[in-house]
């Protein structure tokens, strides 16, 4: 076959597929991948001896997926604070106060524009 083979010469040659012998019984062979959505949220009122481990393993006892983990320091006093990245379909748990030890709080991540003007928006993934 040459570089300027047409459609039509490429599909008459022997490496064309017969899909005449398929039926709409069989299962689709070429399908797509649904990804899980993703939802962001900020935890505040961690202890400073508290590592990401220790976050991630409190998730994963509760039976939710974490996809990614942020830990940074509380500019307002010496409390540590969290993003986490988790799947939407768990963000009910998470929200629930009980969900957290006491003195945590959890809410919905929300993006700034850098600029400092504007509207704060909610971000999901």
């Amino acid at each position: 076959m040459s570089y300027n083979s047409t459609f039509s010469d490429v599909c008459q040659t022997s490496n064309a597929i017969d899909v005449s012998h398929q039926t709409r019984a069989d299962p689709p062979r070429f399908k797509g991948v649904v990804r899980k959505k993703l939802a962001n949220f900020f935890i505040s009122g961690i202890d400073p001896d508290c590592t990401e481990s220790d976050l991630l393993e409190h998730i994963k006892q509760n039976d939710v997926k974490c996809t990614r983990s942020t830990l940074f320091n509380n500019r307002w006093d010496d409390s540590l604070c969290a993003q986490i990245v988790i799947w939407e379909e768990h963000s009910d748990f998470v929200s629930d106060p009980e969900f957290w030890p006491p003195g945590m709080s959890c809410r919905k991540w929300v993006t700034r524009p850098a600029n400092g003007r504007g509207d704060a928006v909610e971000q999901d993934t």
